[in-house]
């Protein structure tokens, strides 16, 4: 089965768990932005978790199936159609050949992960195949997703009876993951250089309200706001950063450094955005406040433990779904 893109996005390209290790070297880790909703879809669509995706940012692609396929859609609602017909986020979905995906509209959220049953022919770099268009490699070709790019997909599975369909969306699907938070609450913990800011500086991080900046990539959110005041002035030597690591630029407004962030960093880190809720603000659109809440190491583990706990449930969810189909595919063959 080949994938073709028939039209371009303005930022698509394969990612996947990321590649790790290589820091020392600066080689980012890289992966996909929202990582939960990216394995979400895997499990879905039958393939491992950690598995390479097509992420997308609204204006996505329209995309072109050869062949029958399973496919799932998940994180960001593009509102996306197959032939003109809806397709819910969430769910594994059967499609038959010469189908079109299209995402007509882009509703909720920045960025939409698009999983295909089977092994994608894709470029494996480092143990990753995320794609590091700084280096060119990776992904496909080492670049963002051009029209006519044709990804073939092997292995595929559970496609026998898309014969004469255009497509059934299967009885299973995800459900979304909460916590005690509010949903424009991001938990982050207090970093090395906390005290490089005044104490009205810490009053109008805790209690006022941010937004994304338009200018916001992959590499880091800037957020607009009011300034941050600093007590000290001193120069950094730069240290290593991680993906969720506020940085305090000089005219005292903050980038939260993304998926694609760099390895080292010369501004204060005066924050990290927990584990858990990367998936939160990497969704967040630049219309949608933001407040940061500042919590302990202890709740950061609770809450990534109770993420990850979910996952699983869905994972041996899936599996079992997954085997009982196949089996009705078998007897039905």
């Amino acid at each position: 089965m080949n994938l073709k893109i028939i039209k371009a996005g303005i930022c698509d390209s394969i990612q996947d768990g990321g590649r790790h290790g290589f820091q020392y070297m600066g080689i980012n880790p890289g992966g996909a932005i929202d990582m939960f909703s990216m394995r979400t879809v895997n499990l879905l669509a039958g393939n491992p978790e950690y598995a390479p995706v097509i992420e997308m940012s609204f204006p996505a692609a329209s995309v072109f199936f050869d062949a029958p396929a399973i496919i799932a859609i998940g994180g960001a609602d593009f509102s996306a159609t197959l032939n003109g017909n809806p397709v819910p986020s969430f769910h594994p979905v059967l499609i038959g050949a010469n189908s079109t995906l299209k995402f007509e509209q882009g509703k909720e959220g920045r960025w939409c992960y698009l999983a295909v049953n089977g092994n994608m022919g894709a470029e494996k770099w480092l143990g990753s195949y995320s794609t590091h268009t700084k280096i060119e490699a990776g992904g496909w070709r080492g670049r963002l997703l051009k029209k006519g790019d044709i990804i073939p997909f092997t292995n595929l599975t559970g496609v026998q009876s898309m014969a004469d369909k255009k497509h059934e969306v299967l009885k299973w699907k995800a459900v979304p993951f909460y916590d005690d938070a509010l949903p424009n609450e991001i938990y982050v913990l207090t970093g090395n250089e906390w005290d490089y800011i005044s104490d009205d500086g810490k009053r109008i991080f805790g209690q006022e309200a941010f937004s994304v900046s338009r200018t916001s990539d992959r590499m880091g959110y800037t957020l607009d706001g009011p300034a941050i005041s600093t007590a000290t002035q001193c120069e950094l030597i730069s240290s290593v950063v991680d993906y969720g690591t506020i940085q305090l630029l000089p005219g005292g407004q903050m980038i939260v450094l993304m998926a694609g962030h760099q390895t080292t960093g010369g501004y204060p880190r005066i924050a990290h955005v927990i584990k858990a809720h990367r998936t939160k603000i990497a969704q967040l659109k630049e219309d949608k406040p933001l407040c940061f809440r500042i919590t302990d190491i202890q709740t950061a583990e609770q809450l990534f433990l109770k993420q990850e706990h979910h996952l699983t449930i869905l994972k041996n969810g899936c599996s079992m779904m997954w085997s009982d189909y196949l089996k009705k595919q078998c007897m039905s063959t």
